[in-house]
C-alpha cells in the first residue's frame, strides 16, 4: 500500500510567532479582542487563487472571529469592501506592533 506524503508545513516565523498572546488587532463587530484565539492572519491573495498567501509583513492579528469574518466563514452583514478595509487598516496597527518590539525594521 503507497503511502500517502503529507504537505509540508510552512514553519512559524517571527511574525507568525509575534502573534501569540496579542489582543486583536481586526475588531469587526462581535470581536473578541483578547481571548487566547489571537494568530497571525494572512492578506487573501486574489490574484493566484484559494489557500495562496501573502508575505508575512502582509498580516494582521486576528481572533478566531475575525479570522472566520475575513476569510468568509461568518458573515456579520458588512459589504465585502468593509470587510477589505477593516483588514487593512489592522495590517497597518499591526505592523506598527512589530516595529515598536523590533520585529519589524524599516
Amino acid at each position: 500500500m503507497e503511502q500517502r506524503k503529507q504537505p509540508k508545513r510552512k514553519k512559524q516565523d517571527k511574525f507568525t510567532k509575534s502573534a501569540k498572546g496579542q489582543d486583536c488587532t481586526v475588531n469587526y463587530p462581535g470581536c473578541m479582542f483578547q481571548d487566547g484565539t489571537t494568530r497571525f492572519a494572512h492578506l487573501r491573495d486574489n490574484t493566484t487563487g484559494y489557500g495562496t498567501k501573502e508575505q508575512n509583513i502582509h498580516g494582521a492579528y486576528a481572533c478566531q472571529h475575525c479570522e472566520n469574518i475575513y476569510s468568509g466563514l461568518k458573515s456579520i452583514g458588512l459589504p465585502a469592501m468593509a470587510i477589505e478595509l477593516h483588514f487593512l487598516l489592522a495590517i497597518i496597527k499591526t505592523q506598527k506592533i512589530m516595529i515598536k518590539q523590533g520585529i519589524l525594521e524599516l
